[in-house]
């Protein structure tokens, strides 16, 4: 006791200066705790100064002092604060609780493990590893603490001391098994202990659940057994993955992986053989580019057609062109595949001229041949990129008039209007658009077609050939996406032109296809006169009181077909003892967020069909903070009921839809820079569905999903925060920061317009400028001339996702 209690006085000292308290050893491990949103205390404000006399003092009330919180509520706030990011309140507020004598034993627990969770978030390894030393030398039955040691010590780089704490891990939670052990493997592996290693990844490959897990440790376990000299163990390692892959790129760099592994082995023959079926399996992927490197300079024979799609889909353009020329010499009889695929690598390689006699070759002396036809756009590519746009066009309109029947024929004819298009033709592109569509009435590009036509005659002035062209898309394709956008640029020209009935009338119709949709709810504000993301005094109403809850539950077992709704968010004991959702549970509470949420995912995907399970997984998600799969399991409520729109679920049920999480961070940020906060909370369900931990394809990351360059450029636009690094894109209170301040400095950037705003915060703001410029600051122009598919789509659903928090927390109508 005495040794804990020196413990205590070392952390209290280091905090706050030490006092008295007394804690036993045995204490019980932590309780899974439930994130309770509270506000962080602020400083006490300093009187202003002033220059004006002083009147003579009246006697006043003696203020009533403001209560102490609680030892539970300040632990509350500094685990709030640990959340959100903010590590120096964290910590300070821990600290605030270690010389109180009147928290109990848990609550000291979970202070002095948070003060280390909180030094290993903020970097600060030596002083967290110091601690955690400390309180497992003095209560070893502390498993959070052996694991937040073991962390720290591996990033610290003494991974062999860090494996004796994860196998303490293991130990003591047998639900930890796998990951433990796998924790220690990779451990052992970076100290050089490859038995040790080996052992720890079979003792996890046996308690692996799934046949990812498995793949994984199949790959850490091939590496073990080659440091092992164990070259058969090593590709049956592989061979086992391979045996129940399925993705294409992952079976391709495993099959790598077993090729090199027997090449470092010295088994040439079987190393090349492995590269072989690669190479022939798999020419497109990454992986088989250096499969055909080793094979090459080995001398090994390679089929020459084979050789030169590797290179050209890995981008090396020259080998491509000598391997085909090679191909072309070989025999006459190679047909215009290896042209063809010369003509590409030409213009890949940005050679247009050569591209384009290459082209015309196949062109003149394959007539008949497959690639005949591809043939042709090709050579409209190589003379559209120098700039010979009149024959370019001749050559694309060439495929469809010589094949009409060819599978790329209306993609030429698509094609060609483009490039009038984009070069500034808008009436020969709007021509050939209509032509493709008519051409080609069941291509699923049709509609848009047609309604790219539309909007080239309204670019060009010729807005009766633009209504026209819009009122005939309806007719023909009266239920696809583009007939709604249709019927809302004919309310659009009628309105501009001064004829409010029509205008009505067809935005009306839009509103009438989808009230919801981007189109419908354009429509609604043209025809209420209303621009949308308004800053109001209107309060954000909550909807998550128990009332809701029980009104949204009556509405579920109603529609289920249960007799009553008594206990409906109550997780069942078989949910309970569910392994997925236990451990997963547990790896959350221990910092452990991919492993945790990976095994909380396979639960909610394993029961995506039953409604009742998904309502109550989405309530339990919600408590532990995996907010994303939270809004996920409640949306397949919603899709399971088959309630049409937002309208028509309960407005509990839409909350958790529609979440409203990180409100201390995102309303003061919002009102800082003149923002609707629901229009950030729109479009953090857009960018990361309240994911802090979330990372894009674009290498984005956080809640706001911040690239790094970006991040850099905040940074040091705002001087903040203190020594700043990448990782800080993961602390909500700096991704929110930051992407508010960026969203905003775009916005005043393009003429104060958001659309404009989001469209440069997710494509960049040269982009957005350049699309705003050719729109002539016409915001619904604007919006159609986006020209990333993706970036289009963000700006649309972040205005759909607005109009459903308009109306769950200000009832607000489409």
């Amino acid at each position: 006791m005495k040794k804990y209690l020196g413990l205590l006085c070392v952390l209290v000292t280091t905090l706050t200066g030490c006092s008295g308290i007394e804690i036993p050893v045995d204490i019980p491990l932590l309780a899974t705790k439930t994130p309770t949103p509270t506000i962080t205390p602020s400083p006490t404000p300093t009187p202003t100064p002033t220059l004006t006399p002083t009147p003579t003092a009246t006697p006043t009330p003696t203020p009533t002092p403001t209560p102490t919180p609680m030892p539970g509520e300040v632990l509350e706030q500094a685990e709030h604060a640990y959340r959100n990011g903010d590590w120096d309140t964290a910590e300070a507020l821990y600290g605030q609780l270690l010389p109180l004598s009147s928290i109990t034993q848990e609550q000291a627990q979970r202070a002095m493990l948070g003060v280390g969770q909180t030094r290993l978030a903020r970097g600060a390894y030596a002083e967290a590893i110091e601690l955690l030393q400390t309180l497992v030398a003095d209560a070893p039955q502390l498993a959070e603490a052996h694991l937040y040691l073991a962390d720290a010590l591996m990033v610290s780089g003494d991974p062999l001391a860090a494996a004796g704490h994860y196998d303490a891990v293991a130990q003591a939670y047998p639900l930890l098994t796998h990951p433990a052990r796998e924790w220690q493997g990779d451990a052992l592996y970076a100290a050089g202990k490859y038995e040790e290693a080996r052992d720890a990844y079979n003792l996890a490959l046996a308690a692996a659940d799934t046949n990812s897990k498995k793949a994984f440790l199949g790959e850490k376990l091939g590496l073990t057994y080659a440091a092992l000299n164990d070259y058969a163990a090593a590709l049956n390692a592989y061979d086992s993955i391979l045996d129940v892959a399925q993705i294409a790129s992952y079976r391709a760099r495993i099959m790598a992986q077993a090729a090199d592994t027997a090449l470092i082995f010295g088994d040439e023959a079987e190393a090349y053989r492995r590269m072989q079926i690669l190479i022939a399996t798999y020419p497109a992927q990454a992986p088989a580019y250096q499969a055909l490197i080793n094979l090459v300079n080995a001398g090994q024979p390679v089929d020459e057609t084979l050789r030169g799609l590797v290179d050209y889909y890995a981008d090396a353009y020259d080998p491509a062109i000598a391997a085909f020329t090679r191909v072309i010499n070989a025999s006459a009889d190679h047909g215009g595949e290896p042209h063809y695929y010369i003509g590409l690598s030409y213009l890949g390689a940005g050679n247009y001229t050569r591209a384009l006699s290459t082209f015309q070759v196949l062109l003149r002396d394959y007539v008949g041949d497959d690639y005949w036809g591809s043939g042709w756009i090709g050579k409209a590519q190589a003379l559209a990129a120098l700039g010979r746009t009149d024959e370019a066009v001749i050559a694309y309109l060439t495929l469809p008039d010589e094949l009409p029947d060819h599978p790329r024929a209306a993609e030429a004819i698509r094609s060609a209007a483009d490039l009038l298009e984009r070069a500034g033709r808008f009436t020969n592109a709007a021509a050939l658009y209509l032509e493709m569509a008519e051409t080609y009435p069941n291509d699923e590009n049709a509609p848009d077609a047609r309604f790219h036509a539309g909007l080239l005659s309204y670019r060009d002035g010729d807005l009766a050939t633009a209504q026209a062209t819009w009122n005939d898309l309806a007719v023909w394709y009266p239920y696809s996406e583009r007939a709604q956008g249709a019927r809302f640029w004919v309310g659009k020209t009628h309105l501009q032109a001064g004829n409010v009935v029509s205008a009505t009338e067809a935005l009306s119709e839009a509103v009438a296809a989808g009230p919801w949709d981007y189109y419908g709810l354009r429509a609604a504000d043209l025809l209420k006169g209303r621009e949308p993301f308004a800053v109001t005094d209107v309060p954000i109403a909550a909807c998550d009181t128990l009332e809701d809850q029980t009104a949204a539950e009556r509405w579920l077992a109603g529609w289920m077909g249960l007799e009553s709704s008594e206990g409906l968010a109550t997780l069942p004991p078989e949910l309970l003892d569910n392994v997925y959702l236990r451990r997963g549970t547990l790896l959350l509470r221990l910092g452990h967020f991919d492993e945790g949420r990976t095994d909380l995912e396979t639960l909610r995907e394993a029961t995506v069909g039953d409604a009742l399970t998904q309502y109550r997984l989405a309530l339990y998600f919600r408590d532990i903070g995996l907010y994303r799969s939270s809004i996920i399991a409640a949306s397949t409520v919603w899709r399971l009921s088959g309630a049409p729109s937002i309208q028509d679920v309960p407005r509990f049920l839409g909350c958790l839809i529609y979440p409203t999480y990180y409100s201390d961070l995102v309303e003061p940020e919002a009102a800082a820079h003149s923002l609707s906060p629901l229009f950030i909370y729109a479009l953090l369900r857009q960018e990361s569905l309240f994911e802090g931990y979330a990372t894009s394809y674009a290498a984005a990351h956080g809640l706001m999903q911040v690239i790094p360059p970006t991040g850099e450029q905040i940074a040091q636009a705002l001087n903040w925060p203190p020594g700043y690094e990448t990782s800080d894109l993961y602390r909500p209170m700096v991704s929110v920061r930051f992407g508010v301040w960026y969203l905003a400095t775009q916005r005043d950037y393009i003429d104060g317009n958001l659309f404009a705003g989001m469209a440069a915060y997710n494509g960049g703001p040269g982009n957005a400028m350049r699309w705003w410029t050719a729109a002539d600051a016409d915001q619904d122009l604007f919006v159609e001339l986006i020209g990333f598919a993706e970036t289009r789509t963000y700006v649309e659903r972040i205005r759909e996702h607005y109009a459903r928090y308009a109306w769950l927390y200000r009832g607000e109508t489409p």
